[in-house]
Order: structure tokens, then C-alpha cells, then sequence
């Protein structure tokens, strides 16, 4: 067989990457199909047992939260188990306006689970390093406050992806900030159509990451989005789009892997 036949085609300039991405940005799609599991009072009790054990065998998880809702008192809480050898995710949404109304014994099974998630040895990625809107979890006594002031396992992804990202997609030659600055950092004068950002202390937004790295988009106005469902399934692609990205900045990817993906994705 012809080894240059299993060669993949060079990557075009960043600059072309970046007007094409943004011309022809898709919905999101996740690296594998996904199940949803509610913890509500309609869970049947061996599914939960289930979950409790699927858990215990996880050492890795991605977390994201929705704000808390004051006018209705409600939130949405999504934890992916994140299981390589599986063919499907599995993630567990914590409404929590749908808890209050649990009886004892499933009250009692979904503390179990959180306390197996929120281990200190297990690693749960997230966004940013905001852990307010796991707060509704104590107030209706799922959560302890002595687990939630400790939570030291959070890894907030925001940091690491500009680091990364910086690193990965360095200033164009004719940019002035390729000559007089490194490129570990966002500087006004950078003129990089592909580095958005130009201030060092701006930090990137989960949904423009997901546009620039992946060419995909996840809708930014949920308040609008009436369905029920539909919001669902939203914050389900936001908390499948960090795990995508935390793997992408573990494996470290370089500037042609993050173009093939998105040529033959």
C-alpha cells in the first residue's frame, strides 16, 4: 500500500481556518451519544443503585451548573460520568426544585451518590472556579456544608484552555505582537483575527471556546428558549463541551490535530 495515500492533507493558514470556522459554524456535537438520568422521585430504585455503583467505579467527572433562578427558586445541576471504555455517557441532572419532594429512602441513595462523586480523590472538571450554584444542594440538605467549603477538587478549565490555546495558536508574523511580546498572553495591539481576546486579563467564555476551537456552537440565550426539554439538552451539550475540551487540553493538542478534527467532523 502507498504510505502517502494514509496522509492527512496539510493544514491551511490559521487565518483561513479562522474565516472559515466562523462562516460555517454547526451545532455542537458530542464525542458519543448520551443518557440522561433524572434525580427526581420517579428514578426507579434499581437505576439509582445502578448509578451509585457506576459512580464508585469513576475517578473523573465534568460539572455544570445553570444560575440559580430566585424568581422560582430553581437550578440545574449536570455531572458526566466521564468513562473512556463506554460507548455512552452518562449524565446525572439534580433539578432542584424536583428534590424537594423525595421521599426518605431516595434522599438518602442520591446523598450516597453525591458523596461518592465529591470524593477527594476524584477529579471534576468544570469552567470556571465558581461553585455558588451548588449552593441550593445545601440548603435542601443534600450537601453538607463541611463537603462544599472543601471542595479542593474543582478543576476550572478556563485558565488552562487560555494557556493552551495561547500556546497552540501563537501571533502571526506580521502581527506587531509577535516581535515584542511572548505568546502566553493577550495584548491590545495583537491584530491575530483568530486570538478574539486582547486584554491579559480577559478570560475566554465556555461558548466562544467551544465556536473557535471546536467550529461548533451551543445556543448562549437559554432564558429565551421556553422547552423545557430544549434547556435540557442545552445545558447537557455545555457540560459535554468541557469534557471534549478538557480532553483536548490533556492530550495537548497541536494546531493541526484541532484542524483535522474539524475537517473530518
Amino acid at each position: 500500500m502507498n504510505d502517502s495515500l494514509l496522509l492527512l492533507p496539510p493544514p491551511e493558514p490559521i487565518q483561513v481556518q479562522y474565516k472559515t470556522n466562523w462562516l460555517g459554524l454547526h451545532p455542537f456535537k458530542p464525542t458519543k451519544p448520551f443518557q440522561i438520568f433524572c434525580l427526581c422521585s420517579s428514578i426507579p430504585t434499581n437505576i439509582i443503585q445502578l448509578l451509585i455503583e457506576e459512580v464508585k467505579m469513576t475517578t473523573t467527572f465534568t460539572l455544570h451548573t445553570s444560575n440559580y433562578n430566585k424568581s422560582t427558586k430553581d437550578a440545574f445541576i449536570f455531572i458526566e460520568l466521564i468513562q473512556v471504555g463506554e460507548l455512552q455517557s452518562k449524565i446525572l441532572l439534580f433539578q432542584i426544585n424536583r428534590l424537594l419532594s423525595i421521599h426518605h429512602g431516595l434522599r438518602f441513595d442520591i446523598n450516597t451518590l453525591l458523596q461518592n462523586i465529591f470524593l477527594p480523590t476524584n477529579k471534576i472538571y468544570t469552567w470556571n472556579k465558581n461553585k455558588k450554584d451548588l449552593y441550593p444542594l445545601i440548603h435542601i440538605s443534600f450537601f453538607s456544608k463541611e463537603i462544599f467549603n472543601n471542595l479542593s477538587n474543582l478543576i476550572p478549565l478556563q485558565k488552562p484552555f487560555k494557556q493552551w490555546y495561547n500556546k497552540t495558536f501563537i501571533h502571526d508574523n506580521k502581527c506587531p505582537c509577535s516581535s515584542r511580546f511572548d505568546n502566553d498572553n493577550d495584548y491590545p495591539c495583537c491584530i491575530c483575527p483568530y486570538r478574539p481576546y486582547k486584554h491579559i486579563d480577559e478570560q475566554w467564555t465556555l461558548h466562544r471556546a467551544i465556536n473557535c476551537v471546536l467550529n461548533e456552537f451551543i445556543p448562549q440565550e437559554i432564558k429565551s428558549i421556553t422547552d423545557h426539554q430544549d434547556r435540557i439538552t442545552i445545558y447537557t451539550h455545555y457540560c459535554l463541551a468541557i469534557t471534549k475540551l478538557a480532553m483536548i487540553i490533556e492530550l495537548d493538542w497541536k494546531a493541526e490535530q484541532v484542524y483535522q478534527y474539524n475537517k473530518y467532523h
